[in-house]
């Protein structure tokens, strides 16, 4: 029989969607306006720029330095439009804080981060790895969170995994890792009725689709103010990277806002 670590809690009170802008590393990445996100300027962006008079409105308010934990606290800071021709960008200046939200302050939001050798979700990665061709992996769980992604009051676990510890995962000047057997994931463990299935978020290996990259948590937060939860994420190569935010409904897991740079 199948077991798995899943919570279940009553739902809690959210705030009425409203505006905000996150900033993650000094750099806005998205923006919540009009009860939609959208990315902010930068070489990635493919939609419509953000106009200043939506920055200035919405980063006349509030202003909350964000913790991975889920705290915040009242902050002071500006964004300012650094329009380089190749790489634009929305620049905080008057805080160094990694995260800043301009906007009401965040939901409480509980999320619970589980040990990173628990035998539980070892075994869960590698029943995944199974399926992608890797019967003998021995994966490192770089993070697991458990937390009501999608605000349906029963919480999933957010995994992610890798070949080797982060800091030992590089990729080299082709965008290739150093080995084949190589790779790193980000799943979610969500409980359907009696069952428990896993879903796959990203993949990426050398002979994958989406090639080569390592993918590692930011943040977990409830920005604006709608039920489930704004997951943080950086994803990086050999030179190129990005942030990117993402919510997680019906069994997937969707990106709302990204910015990055790179070749």
């Amino acid at each position: 029989m199948t077991t798995l670590c899943i919570a279940t809690f009553l739902t809690s009170a959210v705030l009425a969607p409203s505006g905000g802008i996150l900033a993650v590393d000094s750099r806005g990445i998205g923006v919540f306006d009009a009860g939609k996100w959208a990315s902010m300027d930068s070489m990635f962006l493919e939609g419509p720029k953000v106009p200043q008079s939506t920055v200035d409105r919405l980063t006349a308010g509030a202003c909350y330095s964000l913790s991975p934990n889920g705290a915040a606290s009242e902050a002071r800071a500006n964004l300012t439009f650094q329009p380089d021709e190749r790489d634009p960008l929305w620049s905080v200046e008057g805080n160094e804080s990694p995260f800043l939200w301009f906007g009401p302050k965040p939901a409480a939001l509980r999320v619970n981060s589980v040990k990173l050798d628990s035998s539980e979700y070892l075994r869960v990665a590698r029943e995944y790895l199974k399926t992608k061709g890797l019967p003998n992996a021995k994966p490192v769980l770089h993070s697991v969170s458990q937390v009501d992604l999608d605000g349906n009051g029963t919480s999933e676990v957010l995994i992610i995994l890798g070949s080797r510890k982060v800091a030992d995962l590089g990729i080299n000047f082709e965008d290739q890792f150093p080995s084949d057997s190589d790779y790193c994931a980000m799943i979610v463990r969500e409980a359907k009725g009696k069952s428990v299935r896993t879903i796959e978020v990203e993949f990426y290996a050398n002979k994958a689709k989406n090639g080569s990259g390592i993918v590692t948590l930011r943040g977990i937060w409830n920005l604006d103010g709608k039920p489930g939860a704004e997951v943080v994420t950086d994803w990086r190569s050999y030179e190129s990277g990005a942030t990117s935010i993402s919510q997680f409904s019906q069994g997937k897991m969707k990106t709302v806002a990204s910015a990055g740079a790179g070749v």
